[in-house]
């Protein structure tokens, strides 16, 4: 076992033990490092694939700047940016907008880029959380297709 002196800011040392070498450690934190740079693991942030369980407080608003890439055989698509609003209208209710800017690039064309899918909803919180029941909500939403849809 080796032993690693530490001290703090107020100069007073502790001793930690460690059964692991030095270099065992480096290796360690090096893949832990690379691991977590692998942007496939990135997968917070908005756009959430699902909604947030809890509608936004009264006269409180929320906003998100985001965008979304696809890549396939055919070409890109995607949003840049979309922007997400949300505002708490009344208690437990929410009102909700997304406007997206659009692109489309397919392999074989020109690169469309204008306003995309509107996207415009209202979330409901009806059953309030306790210790025996869950929260209850709806989120009934509309769409508006833009001039410049997401697939290429």
């Amino acid at each position: 076992m080796a032993g690693y002196s530490i001290s703090n800011h107020f100069g007073l040392r502790h001793y930690l033990r460690i059964g692991i070498t030095p270099c065992l450690l480096g290796l360690m934190a090096t893949a832990f490092f690379l691991a977590a740079m692998d942007p496939r693991n990135a997968r917070a942030g908005p756009p959430f694939v699902t909604d947030d369980p809890e509608p936004v407080e009264y006269r409180h608003w929320e906003f998100y700047v985001a965008s979304i890439y696809a890549k396939d055989k055919d070409g890109q698509s995607g949003t840049a940016p979309h922007l997400e609003v949300n505002y708490g209208v009344w208690p437990d209710v929410q009102l909700h907008m997304i406007a997206p800017f659009a692109y489309a690039k397919p392999n074989d064309g020109s690169t469309q880029y204008g306003f995309g899918d509107l996207e415009l909803g209202v979330k409901y919180r009806f059953i309030q959380e306790t210790d025996t029941t869950p929260w209850l909500l709806v989120l009934p939403f509309i769409g508006k297709a833009g001039r410049y849809p997401l697939a290429p």
